[in-house]
Formats: C-alpha cells, sequence, structure tokens
C-alpha cells in the first residue's frame, strides 16, 4: 500500500512538473522495488522515460545540458560510484526552478556508494540552485556530498553516512540549506563548513560522528530545530 502510493505522488510530482522542463530517468541493474521506472538502466538508453532510464546520474550530466525546472528522477538501488558524480554551472536551475535530483523517499532507498570515489556527489563553482532530494551518499573516501564554490543549493531529505572524512563538506559555498535531514557515522564533522556564507541546517539529525557542525569563516550561520 505504502508503495503504490509513493507511486501515485511520484506521477502527481510528474503532473506539477514546470512547463517547457525536461525529466529524466535513471535505474539500477534491478526493478525490485523501483517507484520511478518499469525498466533496467542502462547506458545505452536515452533517460528519457520510464522505460529507457540510463544506468547512472552521471550519464544524464555527460549526455543533456539541464535547464532550470529540470527533474531527475533517480530510482531505488545502490549506485557503486569509481569516482564522484560532478554537478558543474552548466548544470543550473533557478531561484523559481532549481534543477532536482529525487531519489525515492522514505529512508535509504536511492544509494550512492562512493567506495571507489573521493566524494560520492560533487556541485562545483558557478553551479547554482540545485535541490538533492532523499538521496543517500555513503562509503567515500573523502567526504559524502561536497558543495565547492556552489550557490543556493538545497539537501533534503537526505542520508549522509559512513563516509571516511565529513559527511557535508561546504566551501566557498552561498546560501547552502540542510533540511530534514540524517549526517551520521562519518569518520569526521557531521557537516563541515569552510569559508562559505549563511549556511542554513534545520530539522536534521546529526550524530555519531566526532563532531556534529564545524564552521570556520563562515558567517551568517544559522542552525534551528537540530539533534547534534
Amino acid at each position: 500500500m505504502r508503495r503504490l502510493a509513493l507511486r501515485a505522488c511520484a506521477i502527481l510530482l510528474l503532473a506539477c512538473q514546470t512547463a517547457g522542463a525536461a525529466t529524466y530517468y535513471v535505474n539500477d541493474s534491478v526493478t525490485t522495488g523501483d517507484l520511478y521506472t518499469i525498466a533496467k538502466g542502462n547506458a545505452a538508453n536515452t533517460g528519457l522515460t520510464a522505460s529507457s532510464p540510463k544506468a547512472s546520474l552521471q550519464d544524464i550530466v555527460d549526455t543533456y545540458d539541464l535547464e532550470p525546472g529540470d527533474r531527475i528522477y533517480v530510482d531505488a538501488g545502490t549506485y557503486t560510484l569509481n569516482a564522484p558524480i560532478t554537478w558543474g554551472a552548466n548544470d543550473s536551475g533557478s531561484s523559481s526552478a532549481p534543477v532536482q535530483i529525487l531519489g525515492v523517499p522514505g529512508g535509504s532507498n536511492t544509494k550512492l556508494v562512493g567506495s571507489g570515489a573521493a566524494y560520492a556527489l560533487v556541485i562545483g563553482a558557478g553551479c547554482e540552485w540545485v535541490t538533492v532530494r532523499s538521496i543517500t551518499a555513503q562509503s567515500a573516501t573523502t567526504a559524502g556530498i561536497a558543495i565547492l564554490g556552489g550557490k543556493d543549493i538545497s539537501l533534503v531529505d537526505c542520508t549522509v553516512q559512513n563516509n571516511t572524512g565529513s559527511g557535508v563538506y561546504a566551501e566557498a559555498a552561498v546560501r547552502m540549506s540542510v533540511q530534514s535531514c540524517v549526517v551520521s557515522g562519518n569518520g569526521s564533522a557531521g557537516i563541515f563548513c569552510s569559508r562559505s556564507s549563511v549556511p542554513t541546517i534545520t530539522s536534521t539529525m546529526v550524530y555519531g560522528n566526532p563532531q556534529s557542525l564545524f564552521f570556520e569563516e563562515t558567517p551568517g550561520a544559522q542552525v534551528d530545530h537540530c539533534l547534534l
């Protein structure tokens, strides 16, 4: 019943998508427990329909020029990485229509496992207005998610766990937002911000890390309704 309700919500999200925006699909090599797609992911697929999903998020980024309002649905599964998924300035959204990376909600259903990568996900300089939702980033050798110079990047309902270094690492980031996330079991600070400005951390659980939060030369930090 829960899976049917989630699928109904996914259909509603598609119906409400910003006019003119594109929708992309990613799936791993199995279809068990999938919400967004109806076929296995494959690099030869277009990634443009639920029946033709790409096998990796990076393949979408490399193949298409993402624009404001675009959405990438990353279905349930484990995606093992040998290199970080890297987001650049050319794939930015806007204040009214962010680019969205959407995993399957309800826990660690969509896992980016960076066992062979320094980071699971890197959002680089010049990238603006990207929302990452319901994604798990784990087991990377440096940090789970790195925001390196990005602006207005939001992490929502994400799990960042068991990375060798920090969970979320932000450097020179502007208005980064961490909302309703779980950051746990990392080897260094749960959330590390250096030379960033106005980060906002709300309704987030940060526990089981040597240090919950670390702010260095980071003015305007706001932490509200968090469990640390």
